[in-house]
């Protein structure tokens, strides 16, 4: 299964790549550092369609959509 990178974003000198994926007909993505590590603290679970709200505005329908700066930020605990 591979992804597609919809985002990258800098926190001092680590670089976070966010790569999304269709499981089930949700969106969801993962989170790797430019080393390819996965960097989400939440062991087993990705960020999707439904956790992303905490964190942001989301609507699914919108295709350009993709977790902000922010959110990866506290989903990673950066």
């Amino acid at each position: 299964m591979s992804g597609k990178q919809v985002a990258q974003y800098r926190f001092g000198g680590l670089i976070v790549n966010v790569e999304e994926y269709t499981i089930a007909d949700k969106r969801c993505w993962e989170l790797y550092s430019q080393d390819g590590i996965d960097i989400s603290c939440h062991p087993g679970e990705m960020l999707d369609q439904e956790n992303i709200c905490h964190y942001q505005d989301f609507d699914a329908s919108d295709l350009d959509a993709v977790p902000t700066q922010d959110t990866v930020k506290q989903w990673c605990y950066l």
